[in-house]
């Protein structure tokens, strides 16, 4: 979008805005700000506005971030259990067509999500998860339900364990965020692409 084009949008607005009272229309509230259209100036608020992005405590582009000037933090947790153990030996593969050859003997962790629930493959390989206060890298292999973690040796992991897919810890190194940028994939899209069927918890009540 050429720069200042929204202010030519806004001055457009208002001037429908103001036709419409001429001609004893009422157009009830006002909105024109998103969550980008927040930092814009407080012209573009008028009588409301419709944060998005900012509601999930993150900035939409890269300037608001790094001005932080809300001090937002990051609200969501994505969440899903470990749902099966595997120790498998060096040469094996896993995964379809044999996406993943083994290297060395790896305790091999399948989570219960994938892309159908919103977890961008473009993050196998190079995504992490958290369980247990640990962190684990994700093999490059995400499936419709499944990602793959490889536990190194660690044998504290257990089936039923709660991973953390997307944090609201920045100290994790896994908030939406620092995610997008490793796969290349937006913020906007990595929040939105989960699938509006997994449960949600606010505040400790189960929306599902």
């Amino acid at each position: 979008m050429p720069p200042g084009f929204d202010a030519v949008q806004l001055r457009r607005f208002l001037e429908i805005c103001a036709l419409a009272r001429k001609k004893g229309i009422d157009h009830g509230l006002r909105h024109a700000a998103s969550s980008a259209g927040l930092f814009s100036g407080p012209e573009f608020r008028l009588d409301m506005v419709r944060p998005g992005i900012t509601l999930y405590g993150y900035y939409p582009n890269a300037r608001t971030r790094k001005e932080d000037a809300l001090g937002l933090k990051p609200a969501l947790r994505l969440l899903a259990r470990v749902t099966f153990i595997n120790d498998v030996a060096a040469g094996e593969s896993l995964s379809y067509v044999r996406a993943i050859k083994v290297e060395r003997p790896t305790r091999v962790a399948a989570v219960g999500i994938g892309y159908s629930d919103g977890y961008p493959p473009a993050l196998g390989g190079k995504g992490i998860v958290q369980i247990r206060g640990k962190s684990f890298p994700v093999l490059p292999a995400v499936t419709s339900n499944h990602i793959m973690v490889d536990l190194g040796n660690d044998r504290g992991i257990a089936v039923g364990d709660e991973a953390v897919l997307f944090d609201n810890e920045r100290s994790s190194g896994a908030t939406a965020d620092i995610l997008s940028e490793q796969c290349g994939v937006s913020d906007y899209k990595l929040l939105i692409g989960i699938n509006p069927f997994i449960p949600r918890v606010y505040g400790g009540t189960i929306i599902s």
